[in-house]
């Protein structure tokens, strides 16, 4: 029985990857086009959350696009949606480090190099707690 829920549990992950990598898919070719069309990507990756609101693969995706348009709080927000789904993730919990990290790093190059390392480890700190109140 549990082989059978293990199996049952592998092919829900394969499929969540398959519409995860779907939507990378539609994505790149729209940021691929000259000029970029932008507007159409957000909206394919608005319409796969709704779509799958319990896949953290396409929670991952839509947070890494919506941290490349500048838009952090809300990519944030995606990550720790996609982290109360899957906490051990380690795709999601890299791309919400490298989000964190970003911020620490547009900190510092207006700011001294110990305010930078203070922001370093409040970023540390915070992904450290995220990640074990929802282990």
């Amino acid at each position: 029985f549990s082989i059978m829920t293990n199996g049952t549990s592998h092919r829900k992950a394969d499929a969540a990857a398959k519409r995860g990598i779907l939507l990378l898919e539609r994505t790149s070719s729209l940021l691929q086009l000259d000029p970029p069309d932008l507007r159409r990507a957000l909206a394919e990756c608005q319409a796969a959350v709704e779509q799958d609101p319990y896949n953290p693969e396409v929670m991952r995706i839509y947070g890494c696009f919506l941290s490349n348009v500048g838009q952090r709080k809300a990519s944030q927000q995606q990550f720790e949606a996609a982290l109360t789904i899957d906490p051990r993730s380690d795709v999601v919990i890299l791309s919400y480090s490298e989000l964190l990290v970003a911020g620490v790093e547009d900190a510092t190059s207006e700011h001294d190099e110990v305010s930078g390392s203070a922001a370093l480890q409040r970023r540390k700190d915070q992904l450290l707690r995220y990640t074990h109140t929802h282990p």
